[in-house]
């Protein structure tokens, strides 16, 4: 009996010992894995403090963006009522030509119906 209390205290003890060892290994892996977590975390925050970032950005962009296509649409239509102006007037011309010789050569060279001209 006291060979059998000996084996089973020295059963128990060996039972504890790995237990213990096992216990600080899961102690160990669970620290090892509170690292990870905490890791992740800071991961996830500058991930999304940089998306915010971008959509900020981008929403900014896209006001530029609205008000520039706004400014183009203004400067569209007064470029639009130039061109309308400019359709609506209708440009033409014609050539006018005359000619005169004088048959009757007096002493004078004065034409008559004619201005003199002055020197």
């Amino acid at each position: 009996m006291m060979r059998l209390s000996c084996l089973l205290v020295a059963g128990i003890f060996l039972f504890l010992l790995s237990f213990s060892n096992s216990y600080a290994e899961s102690s160990q892996q669970i620290e090892e894995l509170k690292e990870m977590i905490e890791q992740n975390r800071k991961q996830n925050e500058a991930l999304m403090q940089k998306i915010e970032e971008l959509e900020n950005n981008r929403a900014a962009d896209q006001q530029k963006l609205q008000e520039l296509t706004v400014e183009r649409q203004e400067e569209d239509e007064k470029l639009q009522g130039l061109v309308t102006f400019f359709d609506s007037i209708d440009l033409s011309f014609y050539v006018d030509t005359t000619y005169q010789y004088v048959f009757d050569k007096r002493a004078s060279d004065d034409v008559q119906l004619r201005p003199q001209s002055r020197e």
